[in-house]
């Protein structure tokens, strides 16, 4: 099957991190990552099957052609190997106070490759790169209360408590970047 991009999607690079658009070849990692039960504990609790994982793949790169901005897969500098991924999107998710019309940062890590400061130079690596593209909108995220994790990303990525809300009958924490 041919591979055709409407966008191309920039490649950053940190000091050991290499950021790419998705790639279909690549697609096993990022379904693997999204089937671990420890990795989504905190992102849904529920394994994701290779079918709901290819839907999310394909909506976060297509992200890039029609918000102008979108996701990466990231991978480790020196050796290749696959680390998860970071970018933005718009999920019109229903939350109060809404947030429609602002990106929306997640990022999910490998377990492998959690605690070693990988989401935080990610996420910083694609805050750069939005933030002069957003039009003065603020980036959020939706982070799960209890996950003290996620929480000290967003901090050192410089988003601040906004609100407390509900997504899909759960108790959410919404942060907005504070920049």
């Amino acid at each position: 099957m041919p591979q055709t991009r409407m966008r191309d999607v920039p490649v950053l690079e940190t000091e050991r991190l290499i950021m790419r658009g998705f790639d279909r070849a690549n697609f096993p990692n990022f379904a693997a990552l999204l089937a671990d039960p420890i990795v989504v504990k905190h992102i849904g609790g529920k394994p994701v099957s290779r079918e709901d994982a290819w839907r999310k793949y394909m909506s976060l790169d297509g992200s890039w052609n029609l918000l102008g901005f979108g996701a990466w897969d990231v991978f480790e500098r020196n050796s290749g190997t696959y680390v998860g991924y970071v970018g933005f999107s718009e999920f019109l998710r229903q939350t109060v106070p809404s947030i429609d019309g602002r990106p929306e940062i997640g990022w999910v890590l490998a377990l492998e490759a959690q605690g070693k400061g990988f989401a935080t130079e990610a996420a910083k690596a694609a805050m750069a790169w939005g933030l002069p593209r957003f039009n003065g909108a603020r980036p959020v995220c939706l982070i799960e209360p209890n996950y003290p994790a996620t929480y000290r990303v967003a901090e050192k990525c410089g988003y601040v408590k906004h609100a407390l809300t509900k997504y899909n009958g759960l108790d959410m924490l919404l942060m907005e970047y504070s920049g």
